[in-house]
């Protein structure tokens, strides 16, 4: 009753399938790099045919016609040789090149024709068999509403046997880990978040060793002269003292979301937004608990050491002195990234001197393909530094208000640069329909719980009972934000309300639309994260439909509207004239 079905596709386990044709892929390459060894690329032969040699080098012959085609192949690569191979000596080296060539060809065509036997083996007595059968299954219907209503739907009477999702597009679709049982998913997840737990615990150590062999105390060890001179030059002194923590930080986090994005497929993530949503997550908890936690507690902990150990009742009262003298560090971070990280990307060394290093080892035309390729846009690189920004002006906003200011060059230069990037240099790999807005505006309004700890931790030291009592509202009002609220954006927002469905998209075909569901008859559950992945263009305008005091609600939109029309008129000829005067000034 959930509408026409088009078609029901079962993806089947192709394990073995796969290792085969990753091993025809490899020979195909080494066959080519060998040929480009020969020929050349380009060929400076005169007669040299391309398509000539493509059917001598893809052509199976067996039998009595094998050696005549191998001698064949023999005559145009000598023919088309490069000159420094018409020599003696160069022919003797030709000789052993095709020698090995013509190894290679075998071995190609053997594993082409076992592929090819194999694979018509398997489709041809493939009839539905569970031992062949994955428990991931793809259905067309002829609607998308009927595609959001099966999603939505407890489509089968037996809990953990049927899950139901939307399907993300094919570009989306991690195909090599589509098929894993639901069971290997969950001791994959259980391994991925141990090694991500580890390298959380050991990167916070190395960011606490770092911002002690940073200062100046641990460098006058091993550098007695260095903090004169830094005494005597403020600016080299805040190259030691900010600078140079901040640098070696942002580096050392630089390959964290390598790491992250392989638990992330270790964990066995079944779509590519899917892959990046969860480094984009984890990857900001991760700046959250290195740099902004761990740099602002290491600085209060090394300056009072000795006073914590001597008297522990202080430690309130320590933290609340020390914590606000973290803030130059945060000023330094924030326009480090404005002025240094976003121009730098702008630029795009890192990409154009790989392109460049990897077109100087490129010998074949697949290989330059490759390298000349356009660069993906990775989220996992983009938003956590900014959210992490976010957090940090949030944090010091009452302590050090200045850094509002630097916090409005960071967001000019990163969203100006970021554009460009995002309209001219990054290509799409797949849709993700703005899935990852609702998960980033829940993680920067839990931010703001540092900023209110922080805050009313302050005040309540300080015996400002009052500020205190005014304070705790917000904590209430964060909460209800990142519950209630939250859960009708977040959890409702993954399909299109029924609503807003026309009656022509319910009752007449449009373009089908697919559900994916995973499904097996054993007890265990198969599950998948939910895709976002929806069109909008079957969304038809609906009637307008009177609702109770419109007359009242339109003449006020009227007068509003009215006078902000009226102060935006006023403002603009203003600076018309402000305008008007500079430029009669300057010319």
């Amino acid at each position: 009753g959930l509408g026409k079905v088009l078609s029901v596709e079962v993806v089947p386990r192709i394990e073995r399938l796969g290792v085969l044709v990753r091993r025809r892929f490899q020979l195909l390459e080494r066959i080519e790099e060998q040929v480009v060894v020969i020929l050349g690329n380009p060929c400076p032969a005169v007669s040299y045919d391309p398509d000539a040699l493509h059917a001598l080098l893809t052509s199976h012959v067996h039998g009595d016609g094998a050696a005549e085609h191998w001698s064949e192949i023999r005559q145009v690569l000598h023919q088309w040789a490069l000159p420094k191979f018409q020599t003696e000596r160069g022919v003797r080296a030709l000789d052993k090149m095709i020698d090995q060539l013509e190894h290679r060809l075998r071995r190609f065509q053997h594993a082409d024709s076992v592929l090819q036997q194999v694979r018509n083996e398997w489709f041809l007595t493939y009839d539905g068999r569970r031992d062949r059968s994955s428990t991931v299954g793809f259905v067309t219907f002829e609607n998308a509403a009927s595609a959001h209503l099966a999603a939505q739907t407890f489509t089968f009477s037996q809990p953990f046997e049927l899950r139901v999702d939307l399907a993300s597009e094919p570009r989306d679709v991690f195909w090599e880990l589509i098929t894993l049982r639901a069971s290997s998913r969950f001791m994959r997840t259980i391994l991925s978040l141990a090694t991500y737990i580890l390298m959380l615990l050991y990167w916070l150590t190395l960011a606490f060793l770092l911002s002690t062999l940073v200062s100046l105390d641990s460098l006058k060890t091993y550098f007695p002269w260095l903090p004169d001179m830094a005494e005597k030059n403020r600016w080299l002194k805040s190259l030691f003292q900010y600078t140079t923590p901040t640098f070696m930080l942002s580096l050392m986090n630089s390959c964290v979301p390598y790491i992250l994005s392989w638990l992330a497929q270790l964990e066995g993530v079944q779509s590519r937004s899917a892959i990046q949503a969860s480094v984009v997550r984890r990857y900001y908890l991760f700046l959250l608990s290195n740099v902004l936690l761990i740099f602002t507690l290491s600085r209060a902990v090394l300056a009072d050491y000795s006073k914590w150990i001597e008297n522990p009742a202080l430690i309130p009262r320590l933290l609340a002195t020390r914590l606000p003298t973290a803030a130059p560090f945060f000023l330094d971070y924030v326009i480090l990234y404005a002025l240094a990280y976003y121009p730098l990307q702008l630029l795009q060394f890192g990409s154009i001197s790989l392109a460049m290093f990897r077109r100087m080892l490129c010998r074949t035309p697949r290989q330059f393909a490759d390298a000349l390729r356009p660069n993906y846009v990775d989220w996992a690189f983009i938003l956590p530094q900014p959210m992490l920004v976010f957090t940090v002006l949030t944090t010091y906003s009452s302590l050090a208000p200045f850094i509002f200011v630097l916090g409005a060059v960071y967001f000019v230069i990163g969203g100006f640069v970021t554009k460009y990037l995002l309209y001219y240099v990054y290509g799409r790999r797949f849709e993700t329909a703005g899935q990852f807005i609702l998960p980033i505006l829940k993680a920067l309004t839990g931010s703001l719980w540092h900023y209110y700890v922080l805050i009313i931790g302050l005040c309540a030291l300080k015996g400002k009972v009052l500020y205190v009592l005014f304070l705790l509202p917000l904590l209430y009002i964060n909460w209800y934000l990142l519950s209630r609220v939250a859960a009708q954006f977040y959890d409702n927002g993954q399909f299109v309300p029924a609503d807003m469905w026309s009656v022509s998209e319910r009752s007449t075909p449009s373009e089908p639309n697919t559900a994916h569901g995973h499904s097996q008859p054993s007890a265990h559950a198969e599950s998948s994260r939910p895709s976002h992945h929806t069109s909008t263009d079957y969304l038809l305008p609906r009637p307008h439909v009177p609702a109770p005091f419109d007359d009242v609600l339109d003449t006020i939109d009227r007068e509003t509207q009215g006078s902000g029309s009226r102060l935006g008129e006023r403002m603009r000829r203003r600076v018309e004239h402000l305008w008007t005067a500079v430029f009669r000034r300057i010319y």
